[in-house]
């Protein structure tokens, strides 16, 4: 599959455990430069990403999606955002390129209230 990461969108994988969506993204997050691999619990915590983006990947790989709405906003915040302010032990914040991200989740039943414009589904095909 030839997918490529756009700017201000998020890419969200789905299907079956098995199908390939991780091995799927890191393949594509590659193409990318570096990346790294989170779980969706990073998105509970208002400071949850700032250790990963503070090591500023291109991607972020996500295991899952926000199955609750404030973190579902919050990720729309972050694909949209160019930069980020990024919060440091003891001094001030630093600003760090907003980096793509990836979900992989085997959910089909989260709705996003705008229709999901941000995110862009691509569906695998289930494992032989």
């Amino acid at each position: 599959m030839d997918i490529e990461l756009r700017r201000g969108e998020a890419l969200v994988l789905i299907g079956e455990q098995g199908s390939g969506k991780t091995t799927l993204a890191r393949q594509i997050a590659e193409r990318h430069g570096t990346y790294l691999e989170v779980d969706v619990d990073a998105f509970c915590d208002p400071l949850g990403l700032d250790e990963v983006i503070r090591s500023a990947p291109q991607t972020v790989i996500v295991d899952g999606f926000p199955d609750d709405d404030r973190a579902r906003e919050r990720v729309k915040q972050l694909i949209t955002a160019p930069h980020l302010k990024v919060w440091m032990k003891g001094s001030e914040p630093i600003t760090k390129p907003t980096p793509n991200f990836i979900f992989c989740t085997c959910r089909m039943d989260f709705l996003l209230p705008d229709g999901g414009s941000r995110f862009r589904v691509v569906t695998l095909p289930r494992p032989h």
